[in-house]
């Protein structure tokens, strides 16, 4: 259940009435008239859902699964007792340590990490059209430590060319000692700069099959030109 907060605007549609008809195209006969119909259907195959209704959440203020039935009060907090395995423990399992597939060199002596910061999202679609957050982190930038930075003559706000074995980007210099020496971060959420043509797609992870984003070999240079400077305590870098 979502509650509606504003009117729909111009021809838009409520998402499972587009994928509703979505698939209908596709060769479906769906004929669901609200979205209450579907979390109905949800109930009927997923044990855990069994006692979630919208008339229920409505009138309790919300539930959490496992709901099984309707006389169910619903699960505050799992696996207060023991987990959802056969013998009720967590099963942990070690993982071998293994190099990144790139590690810097004489020619590419940093580390690059990419991430995100506390005001942007993903890839900005939505964060960008807010004027608040784009005072925070209005362009991409790339954070450098100040010894690092003062080997090459780089100030905050200097133009930086970022360079890996498989692209460039040139973005602002935000000199910082929450990186180390030997690392540089730049955020994802600029399409403008797209960090993302640094880093490495041919070596995936054997599991997930993600590329390495957070460790690829690059240099870095001063270009011409500067821009305005971002200041640490407005970039709050929040991980990713």
């Amino acid at each position: 259940m979502v509650k509606q907060v504003m009117e729909p605007k111009g021809d838009s549609r409520s998402d499972w009435e587009i994928l509703q008809d979505l698939a209908n195209r596709m060769g479906r006969n769906w004929d669901y008239e609200s979205s209450a119909e579907i979390m109905d259907e949800v109930n009927s195959v997923t044990p855990i859902y069994g006692g979630m209704t919208h008339e229920r959440i409505e009138a309790e203020g919300g539930l959490q699964w496992p709901c099984w039935d309707e006389d169910h009060p619903g699960t505050k907090r799992l696996y207060e007792e023991q987990f959802n395995t056969d013998n009720g423990k967590a099963n942990l399992q070690a993982v071998g340590y293994s190099e990144p597939a790139e590690t810097p060199t004489e020619e590419y002596p940093l580390s690059l990490t990419t991430g995100r910061v506390l005001y942007q999202y993903h890839t900005g679609t939505m964060t960008h059209r807010s004027d608040g957050m784009m005072q925070y982190t209005p362009s991409d930038f790339i954070e450098i430590h100040p010894e690092t930075a003062a080997g090459f003559d780089i100030e905050s706000g200097d133009l930086v060319q970022v360079e890996s074995r498989r692209g460039e980007i040139v973005v602002p210099a935000q000199v910082t000692d929450r990186v180390g020496p030997d690392t540089v971060f730049v955020p994802i959420h600029f399409a403008e700069s797209a960090v993302n043509r640094l880093t490495d797609e041919e070596h995936l992870d054997p599991a997930a099959a993600t590329p390495e984003y957070k460790v690829s070999a690059v240099r870095i240079s001063p270009v011409d030109g500067t821009a305005e400077p971002i200041e640490a305590a407005d970039i709050e870098a929040a991980g990713g």
